[in-house]
Order: C-alpha cells, then structure tokens, then sequence
C-alpha cells in the first residue's frame, strides 16, 4: 500500500501525515508553535523548537504508518509562507525565525511605497510592499545593524529544515515567488530587490521547482537513509491545489489563523493599484490573489477576552442571526494585507450598545471576516481573474457556520471540501506527481472530494448587502485615520 508522509509547518503547529494516494489519512501527529510576540510588532519562531517538532511528528507517524503496514515512499514539505531565518556560514541560527505576523518591517514598506518606483518592483515580483515579505524584513534588520554579514545565509523556515536533513541549501519556487525577491518571469533572484535587500545571490539557497527531490541524510525523521523528500510548496499554494482550486475560475477562500483568496491562472497576474500576489505552483499553474492578516486569530484572540474557546465562539456567534444585532466589526487586529496593505490599520466595533454581548461580539467578528474576504474577491475580479466557483478550506471550514456566513456576504454559493485542510492533500498530490505515482496535477480533479454546497440564504442577503455597505464606508474612513492612530500607540 503505497502511502507519502506530509509535513505542515504553520504558525500555531505542526503537523505530519501520512497518506494514501487516495487522501485517506493513515497516521496524524501534531505539536503546538509557540509564537514569540514579546516585543513591539514581534512575532516569531525558535528554529531549534521547530526543529525538533517537525523531526518528532514525522517519526512519529511514520512509525505509526510503518505498524500499519504503509510503504511510506518520501517526505513531502509544506510550510507558511514568507518567513525569514539568518544562519551562519555553518547552518546555525544567528536570528529566530520571523513569520508573516511580524510588523516591524512596517516603515520599509512605506517607504518603498512612497520613495520609490515600486510598481516596477511589484510587477516584477509579484508581492506588493508590506512587512510580511522577506524582502522588507531584510531591509529593517539592516536598518537598526542586523542585517547578514556576506558569510550569513538568508533562508527560511523549509530551507533550515532541508538543510539539517539533506545537507543542502534549497528554496521552491513557491515560496521564492512569495518572498518579494524573484523575478516571475525569469524565474531567478531580482537583482535590484536583492540591492534594496542588502545581500547578494550566493547567500540565498538555491532555486528549485516545487516537485524537486532531495534524499535525506538522517535516520532522525524515521525514514531510511537516502529516502527521497520532496520540497513541496508554500501552504497556501498547496490549499489551492488541494480543493482543485488551481485551474481558472475556481478560487479557494482558506482561512485559518490567517486568510487568503486565491484563483488559478496560467500566469502571474499583478494589479494596477498593486492589491494581488502572484505565486508559483507549477510552470503551467499560478496562484494569484490576496492574503489576510486576520482569519482564526481575531476569533481566538475575541475568546481570550470574552472566556470561551475557539468552539465556543462560533457556538456564540450561532445564536446570534445576521446583522449581528446592528453591529460591525473591523476586524484588522494584526495590521492589513489585501486590499489596502497598511501594517498600521487596526480593528474596531461600530454599533455597540448596552443590548450586546460576547455573542454578538462573535458574530460580528465572523461576519467582519467574511467582509475582508468579499473586498478582496472584488479586487481579484477588478483585476480580470474570473471567479465562478468559490470553495471554503482551513480550519475555519471545518464548522457549520462559517460557509453560510461567507456565502451569505459574498452571496456566492460555497463549495466546502470534504477534506477541509487543502493543503495537507496539495502536498499529496505534488508529492504524488514528483515521485510518478500520479500522473500529473491534474490528479486532484479525481482526489478531491467535494461536499454538499452552501447556497446563500435569501432571507439574509439584504441584510449582509447592508452590513458590506456600511463595512465598506467604515474601512474607507478609519484608513484615512491609520497614521494618526498609529501615533498614538508609540
């Protein structure tokens, strides 16, 4: 019984797998991310920690396979996008590993935006200026004198793991075309992001396509020496694959503790007003659209503060109907991506009175999301990428709730997957394709299975239309606002 494991790095844990060809799980494990956020706009990873997670799921359920009589034939990586690690000239750390989240490169991409040509930059690149790229991270780190020396390597979360298991130095397409650092048409490190960066090409690892296999070097991982590991792709990139949403016309909407809108396309595609990324799946697959900051986290931070758990608060949100009681919610708690990509943006309630409490506090949260999403399935349609087909994935799909309120503000019927984690199945079928188990991507039209659809409920549509409205007004004139606060939080 032919089976690959899968390893899923995100931000609140990580994950392993092993699968059938078919996407029948057999073994599962799972260890918590410790996410640092001690400083101002910090947010990042110890790279030993993740290490050693990642190395004890994977044995883990490799083992546990192996019981089950699985031949395991490789390793197949899937890992959060845009994380930035420093490493000596023998591998080891010289920095944690900061993530997406972190906002300290805030004022370089304003700076950028501002001073320079950047929409050269964004159509050669394809990532628009914001904090979260790899390429501004470097650009802060050498603002206050940390920047590499030319001995240091410049990685990420994939390569750091690649390298303490293969011995080499290796970055996927993917992940490389996420970084605000590749050139999408050369498909090769843009020489005058490199400049803004700082560094020069021989400190980043080498580029490979996202089906490239390494052999592992190390009985660590439960795997016999020289097994191949396939490098795989970003995580999100990967959920597209893994709800078929990589072919034209189909767009996936994940939202775990972040979010994005993706679409299918056979090129990379940029925006005029700079609103859309561009990423590499295959030479013939792109994935174009926007990310949000704010998916799950707004959800879990709200049941820190009311005393409920993530399950509890969409129980909360259940009882409440759509409108949320006259109250919105701006839910920018961890700055802006798409649309607008201003890292000083923040979250707000509009409407609140004596009449509410935690539950409506949850249901305008959920609906406050579900509007993020709607704006940036608008900008990906202004953009000319068609969307006719919209399947919900990530962790947040996994409830009942969730599809209805999307379909509901985006007026959208919503496909839901019956394997609700796209990119676990992603790595799957690249995996599957790199090893010639399955013949091509293609393969996911077969291995992927749908649900029943959630239609949008007419009873509510005048009512979500209204609070998309005033949403829409609200964002407009808090942005206008977002230096002003932005002051007073220093």
């Amino acid at each position: 019984m032919d089976a690959l494991a899968v390893l899923d790095v995100g931000t609140t844990s990580t994950r392993a797998f092993v699968l059938r060809l078919d996407g029948t799980i057999i073994s599962e494990a799972r260890e918590p991310n410790r996410l640092e956020t001690a400083g101002p706009d910090r947010a990042e990873h110890d790279p030993a920690a993740l290490l050693a997670a990642a190395e004890m799921v994977v044995a883990r359920v490799v083992g546990a396979a192996r019981a089950a009589r699985a031949a395991v034939r490789g390793l197949v990586i899937s890992t959060q996008m845009h994380s930035l690690l420093l490493a000596d000239g023998d591998g080891r750390p010289t920095t944690p590993v900061i993530t997406w989240a972190d906002r300290r490169a805030d004022g370089q991409a304003r700076s950028v935006r501002s001073q320079t040509d950047w929409q050269a930059l964004y159509r050669r690149t394809g990532c628009p200026p914001h904090a979260s790229y790899p390429l501004y991270k470097l650009m802060a780190l050498r603002a206050t004198g940390d920047g590499p020396r030319r001995a240091d390597r410049v990685a990420d979360i994939k390569s750091f793991l690649l390298w303490n298991w293969t011995g080499r130095w290796l970055i996927d397409l993917s992940l490389a075309s996420a970084s605000g650092l590749l050139d999408l048409r050369s498909l090769d490190w843009d020489g005058p992001a490199l400049e803004l960066a700082g560094i020069v090409p021989r400190q980043l690892p080498t580029l490979v396509d996202t089906t490239f296999r390494a052999s592992i070097s190390t009985s660590r991982l439960g795997l016999p020496v020289g097994s191949p590991v396939i490098v795989g792709a970003a995580d999100g990139v990967l959920a597209s694959l893994g709800c078929g949403a990589h072919h034209p016309g189909i767009a996936s909407v994940t939202v775990g503790t972040s979010g994005a809108v993706r679409v299918g396309s056979p090129l990379p595609v940029t925006d005029p007003h700079g609103r859309l990324f561009s990423c590499y799946l295959s030479e013939e697959h792109w994935i174009v659209g926007g990310a949000l900051s704010n998916g799950g986290l707004v959800l879990e931070w709200l049941g820190r503060i009311v005393g409920l758990d993530a399950q509890g608060v969409l129980d909360a949100a259940a009882t409440v109907p759509a409108g949320a009681a006259g109250m919105v919610m701006i839910p920018l708690l961890a700055g802006e991506r798409a649309p607008g990509y201003d890292g000083r943006a923040r979250g707000a309630w509009f409407g609140l009175g004596l009449e509410h409490d935690r539950r409506h506090l949850a249901r305008s949260a959920i609906e406050g999301i579900a509007c993020r999403v709607r704006s940036v399935m608008e900008a990906t349609e202004e953009a000319g990428l068609t969307i006719a087909d919209v399947r919900a994935t990530g962790g947040l799909a996994a409830s009942s709730l969730w599809p209805r309120v999307l379909a509901g503000v985006t007026g959208r019927e919503i496909g839901v997957p019956r394997q609700v984690e796209g990119s676990t199945l992603g790595a799957l079928i690249l995996g599957g394709v790199a090893l010639g188990l399955l013949p091509d991507l293609g393969s996911a039209d077969t291995i992927v299975r749908m649900g029943p659809s959630v239609a949008p409920d007419p009873a509510d549509r005048s009512v979500y239309d209204a609070t998309y409205a005033l949403y829409s007004r609200l964002y407009r004139g808090l942005a206008r606002e977002a230096a002003a606060l932005a002051t007073l939080r220093r």
